[in-house]
Protein backbone atom coordinates (compact mmCIF):
# COMPACT_ATOMS: atom_id res chain seq x y z
CA UNK A 1 0.00 0.00 0.00
CA UNK A 2 2.67 2.61 1.18
CA UNK A 3 4.72 1.88 -2.37
CA UNK A 4 1.24 2.54 -4.32
CA UNK A 5 1.05 6.09 -2.11
CA UNK A 6 4.17 7.21 -2.62
CA UNK A 7 4.87 5.61 -6.20
CA UNK A 8 7.24 3.13 -5.82
CA UNK A 9 6.42 -0.21 -5.94
CA UNK A 10 8.81 -3.36 -5.05
CA UNK A 11 10.64 -5.25 -7.91
CA UNK A 12 11.18 -9.07 -8.08
CA UNK A 13 11.36 -11.74 -10.69
CA UNK A 14 8.65 -14.64 -10.22
CA UNK A 15 9.35 -17.69 -8.06
CA UNK A 16 6.19 -19.40 -9.00
CA UNK A 17 6.32 -19.66 -12.61
CA UNK A 18 8.71 -19.31 -15.68
CA UNK A 19 7.47 -18.44 -19.76
CA UNK A 20 9.75 -21.49 -20.26
CA UNK A 21 7.19 -23.90 -18.62
CA UNK A 22 7.97 -27.09 -16.47
CA UNK A 23 11.05 -27.48 -19.46
CA UNK A 24 14.18 -28.72 -17.14
CA UNK A 25 17.04 -25.33 -17.51
CA UNK A 26 20.10 -26.00 -19.15
CA UNK A 27 21.98 -25.16 -16.43
CA UNK A 28 20.38 -28.34 -14.19
CA UNK A 29 20.77 -30.40 -17.15
CA UNK A 30 24.58 -29.62 -17.30
CA UNK A 31 25.44 -29.73 -13.98
CA UNK A 32 23.67 -33.56 -13.80
CA UNK A 33 26.35 -34.78 -16.65
CA UNK A 34 29.07 -32.98 -14.78
CA UNK A 35 31.66 -35.29 -13.14
CA UNK A 36 33.43 -33.76 -10.55
CA UNK A 37 37.38 -33.62 -11.19
CA UNK A 38 36.54 -34.44 -14.79
CA UNK A 39 36.38 -32.19 -17.70
CA UNK A 40 33.36 -32.07 -20.34
CA UNK A 41 30.19 -33.77 -19.96
CA UNK A 42 29.29 -37.35 -19.02
CA UNK A 43 27.93 -39.75 -21.52
CA UNK A 44 24.11 -38.32 -22.64
CA UNK A 45 25.54 -34.71 -21.85
CA UNK A 46 25.97 -33.47 -25.26
CA UNK A 47 22.41 -32.93 -26.53
CA UNK A 48 20.95 -30.75 -24.88
CA UNK A 49 16.94 -30.73 -23.50
CA UNK A 50 16.24 -28.50 -26.07
CA UNK A 51 17.09 -30.39 -29.08
CA UNK A 52 15.17 -30.23 -31.94
CA UNK A 53 14.57 -34.18 -32.13
CA UNK A 54 12.82 -34.20 -35.68
CA UNK A 55 16.34 -32.43 -37.06
CA UNK A 56 17.44 -35.28 -39.45
CA UNK A 57 20.51 -35.48 -41.65
CA UNK A 58 23.16 -33.37 -41.91
CA UNK A 59 23.95 -30.18 -39.15
CA UNK A 60 25.89 -28.10 -36.90
CA UNK A 61 28.12 -29.78 -33.95
CA UNK A 62 27.28 -28.54 -31.09
CA UNK A 63 28.99 -25.15 -30.97
CA UNK A 64 30.15 -25.10 -34.17
CA UNK A 65 27.56 -22.50 -36.08
CA UNK A 66 28.22 -19.80 -33.11
CA UNK A 67 32.12 -20.42 -33.54
CA UNK A 68 32.03 -20.72 -37.76
CA UNK A 69 30.11 -17.24 -37.76
CA UNK A 70 31.52 -15.69 -34.94
CA UNK A 71 32.59 -12.52 -36.74
CA UNK A 72 29.68 -11.08 -38.09
CA UNK A 73 28.83 -7.97 -39.59
CA UNK A 74 25.65 -5.48 -37.52
CA UNK A 75 23.16 -5.45 -40.40
CA UNK A 76 19.66 -3.69 -40.42
CA UNK A 77 17.90 -6.92 -39.19
CA UNK A 78 20.43 -7.25 -35.93
CA UNK A 79 20.26 -3.78 -35.25
CA UNK A 80 16.31 -3.89 -35.08
CA UNK A 81 16.09 -6.94 -33.09
CA UNK A 82 18.60 -5.87 -30.48
CA UNK A 83 16.41 -2.45 -29.92
CA UNK A 84 13.36 -5.04 -29.94
CA UNK A 85 14.85 -7.19 -27.45
CA UNK A 86 16.52 -3.71 -25.47
CA UNK A 87 12.82 -2.57 -25.45
CA UNK A 88 11.34 -5.52 -23.63
CA UNK A 89 14.33 -5.73 -21.37
CA UNK A 90 13.44 -2.22 -20.31
CA UNK A 91 10.16 -3.06 -19.44
CA UNK A 92 11.35 -6.16 -18.05
CA UNK A 93 13.60 -3.99 -15.60
CA UNK A 94 11.01 -1.37 -14.95
CA UNK A 95 8.07 -4.17 -14.04
CA UNK A 96 8.98 -7.62 -14.18
CA UNK A 97 5.34 -8.75 -14.66
CA UNK A 98 4.06 -11.85 -16.37
CA UNK A 99 3.58 -10.53 -20.05
CA UNK A 100 6.63 -8.16 -20.00
CA UNK A 101 8.47 -11.82 -18.53
CA UNK A 102 7.42 -13.53 -21.31
CA UNK A 103 7.85 -11.39 -24.03
CA UNK A 104 11.68 -10.80 -23.34
CA UNK A 105 12.17 -14.35 -22.97
CA UNK A 106 10.25 -15.00 -25.89
CA UNK A 107 12.37 -12.27 -28.16
CA UNK A 108 15.44 -14.40 -26.99
CA UNK A 109 14.76 -17.84 -28.00
CA UNK A 110 13.25 -16.78 -30.82
CA UNK A 111 16.36 -14.91 -32.34
CA UNK A 112 19.98 -16.43 -32.58
CA UNK A 113 21.96 -14.60 -30.06
CA UNK A 114 24.58 -14.53 -32.15
CA UNK A 115 22.58 -12.21 -34.78
CA UNK A 116 21.96 -9.04 -32.02
CA UNK A 117 24.33 -10.00 -29.40
CA UNK A 118 26.82 -7.18 -30.03
CA UNK A 119 24.57 -4.53 -31.03
CA UNK A 120 22.60 -5.46 -27.96
CA UNK A 121 25.49 -4.87 -25.54
CA UNK A 122 26.50 -1.55 -27.03
CA UNK A 123 22.80 -0.58 -26.40
CA UNK A 124 23.09 -1.74 -22.69
CA UNK A 125 26.40 0.21 -22.16
CA UNK A 126 25.00 3.32 -23.59
CA UNK A 127 21.78 3.47 -21.27
CA UNK A 128 22.49 4.78 -18.13
CA UNK A 129 18.73 4.77 -17.05
CA UNK A 130 18.58 0.69 -16.72
CA UNK A 131 19.08 -0.93 -13.22
CA UNK A 132 22.47 -3.05 -13.42
CA UNK A 133 21.04 -4.79 -10.11
CA UNK A 134 17.88 -5.75 -11.97
CA UNK A 135 19.68 -6.20 -15.37
CA UNK A 136 22.26 -8.83 -13.78
CA UNK A 137 19.16 -10.63 -12.20
CA UNK A 138 16.98 -11.02 -14.69
CA UNK A 139 20.57 -11.84 -16.54
CA UNK A 140 21.40 -14.39 -13.92
CA UNK A 141 17.91 -15.75 -13.80
CA UNK A 142 17.73 -16.86 -17.13
CA UNK A 143 21.09 -18.45 -17.46
CA UNK A 144 20.53 -20.03 -14.25
CA UNK A 145 16.43 -21.20 -15.39
CA UNK A 146 16.30 -20.93 -18.58
CA UNK A 147 15.58 -23.92 -20.71
CA UNK A 148 16.54 -22.45 -24.55
CA UNK A 149 20.13 -21.94 -25.77
CA UNK A 150 19.53 -18.99 -27.60
CA UNK A 151 18.15 -17.26 -24.44
CA UNK A 152 20.71 -18.52 -22.05
CA UNK A 153 23.43 -17.50 -24.45
CA UNK A 154 22.03 -14.09 -24.53
CA UNK A 155 21.95 -14.14 -20.59
CA UNK A 156 25.21 -14.86 -20.48
CA UNK A 157 26.38 -12.36 -22.66
CA UNK A 158 24.82 -9.89 -20.32
CA UNK A 159 26.53 -11.65 -17.14
CA UNK A 160 29.68 -10.38 -18.65
CA UNK A 161 29.15 -6.52 -18.68
CA UNK A 162 29.95 -7.17 -15.07
CA UNK A 163 33.11 -7.38 -13.52
CA UNK A 164 34.09 -9.64 -10.80
CA UNK A 165 33.78 -13.74 -10.31
CA UNK A 166 30.31 -13.37 -9.08
CA UNK A 167 29.03 -15.35 -12.06
CA UNK A 168 32.40 -17.13 -12.52
CA UNK A 169 31.16 -20.91 -11.38
CA UNK A 170 27.82 -20.81 -13.45
CA UNK A 171 29.56 -19.56 -16.64
CA UNK A 172 31.69 -21.93 -16.11
CA UNK A 173 29.15 -24.80 -15.95
CA UNK A 174 27.33 -23.77 -18.59
CA UNK A 175 30.59 -23.62 -20.81
CA UNK A 176 31.11 -27.13 -20.34
CA UNK A 177 28.72 -27.87 -22.98
CA UNK A 178 30.32 -27.03 -26.19
CA UNK A 179 27.06 -25.38 -27.70
CA UNK A 180 27.31 -22.60 -24.86
CA UNK A 181 31.85 -22.84 -24.53
CA UNK A 182 32.26 -19.79 -27.03
CA UNK A 183 29.57 -17.64 -24.93
CA UNK A 184 31.48 -18.79 -21.32
CA UNK A 185 34.64 -17.67 -22.95
CA UNK A 186 33.51 -14.09 -23.88
CA UNK A 187 31.58 -13.50 -20.92
CA UNK A 188 34.64 -14.49 -18.47
CA UNK A 189 37.16 -12.45 -20.34
CA UNK A 190 34.94 -9.39 -20.60
CA UNK A 191 33.68 -9.67 -16.79
CA UNK A 192 37.75 -10.27 -16.07
CA UNK A 193 39.09 -6.03 -14.34
CA UNK A 194 40.06 -3.81 -16.84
Amino acid sequence: MQGKIFGWSSWALPSDWTPWGDRPSLNEYIQAHVEPGKQGLTEGGETLPDEDEDVKGIHWAAGAFDGAFGHHGGGASETDTAAEILAALRAVLAKASRQNLERLYSLLAENSALEYVDPLLEGIAADSELDPERLRAVARWIATEGADRNAVKAAMALLGLFPGDEDRELLLTLGRHEELTLYAAVALANALPA
